[in-house]
This record gives C-alpha cells, sequence and structure tokens, in this order.
C-alpha cells in the first residue's frame, strides 16, 4: 500500500508484516507538493509533483518533466 501527504512533500510505502500489521517500509521525500502516485513496477513510481510529472526511482530521485501549465494561460 502506499500513500502520499501532499502538503507533506512524502510518499510513503508499506506492507503487511508477519503477524498482519501494517509496517511502514520506506518514505521518500520531495521538493514539491505530491498530488499523485501510481506505481510502475521494481520499485518506481509516477508522481505529480507540484505542476510537472516525475518519476520516482527506488533510491528516491525523481526525474521531471517539464511544466504541465502553460505561462500564456496564468495571466
Amino acid at each position: 500500500m502506499s500513500w502520499v501527504d501532499i502538503e507533506g512533500r512524502t510518499l510513503s510505502v508499506a506492507g503487511l508484516g508477519s503477524s498482519g500489521e501494517l509496517t511502514l517500509i520506506e518514505q521518500r521525500s520531495f521538493d514539491d507538493r505530491v498530488g499523485f502516485a501510481h506505481p510502475l513496477g521494481d520499485g518506481c513510481y509516477l508522481i505529480g509533483l507540484g505542476c510537472c510529472v516525475a518519476i520516482s526511482a527506488p533510491d528516491g530521485v525523481a526525474q521531471s518533466t517539464v511544466p504541465l501549465e502553460r505561462s500564456d494561460l496564468l495571466t
């Protein structure tokens, strides 16, 4: 199971322990708010960061796209 803390800028991943309890496996921190996280396999996640989309590798490094907002629409 995974979840995001939007304002806390984290992605948390948990699993079931041997006696059925939920155990935190890892927590990744980012430089911007996290809107969503979708598992891609092999520990990678597609994540929404601020106004871009990024791929977070198992080591926590995020590779992001160019900003998704069009600057001409912001005026």
